[in-house]
């Protein structure tokens, strides 16, 4: 690969099908390594080449070294926006949720067969350590 290749691909789809064939396996591997889950690590790669397509004429250089730093940023920022993404799964609340009041959570919890096992637990405590 060298700097010609970079910058016809900023113009030419014939190009930068030469630069997806130069780079695919290492990308995929760099991917699968972190993610160990080959059907995820094509999903990322296709976001992957999606922005690398997007974003290659803003890249100003055509040094080979440049692009290659590049497109492994892409792909490493890439992986952690799936995996930071994948941490704010909501979960509704029962439509009869009755969310208790500021000073119901203690009465709620003598109420409860674990909470009366934890008052238990704690009265045996010394002082000192029940706080």
């Amino acid at each position: 690969m060298n700097a010609t290749l970079i910058r016809n691909a900023k113009v030419s789809p014939d190009a930068f099908g030469e630069l997806y064939e130069a780079f695919y396996d290492n990308l995929y591997r760099f991917v699968l390594v972190r993610v160990k889950d080959q059907s995820l690590s094509e999903d990322l790669l296709s976001q992957i080449w999606e922005k690398v397509l997007t974003h290659l004429r803003t890249l100003k250089s055509n040094e080979p070294e440049v692009f290659r730093a590049w497109i492994f940023r892409i792909s490493l920022n890439t992986i952690h926006e799936h995996f930071r993404g994948s941490n704010k799964t909501l979960v509704p609340f029962p439509e009869d949720f009755d969310p208790p009041g500021p000073n119901e959570p203690h009465e709620e919890l003598k109420e409860n067969t674990l909470g009366e096992a934890v008052t238990l637990a704690l009265q045996g405590l010394p002082p000192l350590e029940r706080e």
